[in-house]
């Protein structure tokens, strides 16, 4: 996987800010209770998807949208063993979902 260089393919997804707004609405979040945010737009075998993670309320996302037309094609949240500390990367995984969902 490779960060896309092409300026015509990066002009046609639908950009940082609506993926995150598109992620965090999946779970019905708030962006002001994001405490650790990344984002990359990654392509692999001529398609663009955007790979987030984010922390909020003690709980890891992990989300891949369709960059082009911000379809989720992975959910994942985990529980948080050490809900006081943000970058805690030991948790139990809570739910995971994937496949065609329209919800944008």
């Amino acid at each position: 996987m490779q960060e896309p260089k092409d300026r015509r393919v990066t002009a046609n997804v639908i950009g940082e800010a609506t993926a995150k707004r598109i992620a965090l609405a999946k779970d019905g979040l708030i962006d002001g209770n994001v405490s650790k945010y990344e984002i990359k737009l990654v392509a692999a075998n001529g398609t663009y998807t955007y790979e987030l993670m984010f922390i909020c309320n003690g709980v890891r996302y992990n989300v891949q949208l369709d960059a082009m037309d911000g379809t989720v094609l992975t959910f994942e949240k985990t529980v948080l063993r050490d809900t006081g500390s943000p970058s805690a990367e030991d948790g139990s995984h809570v739910s995971s979902e994937s496949g065609n969902s329209s919800e944008k």
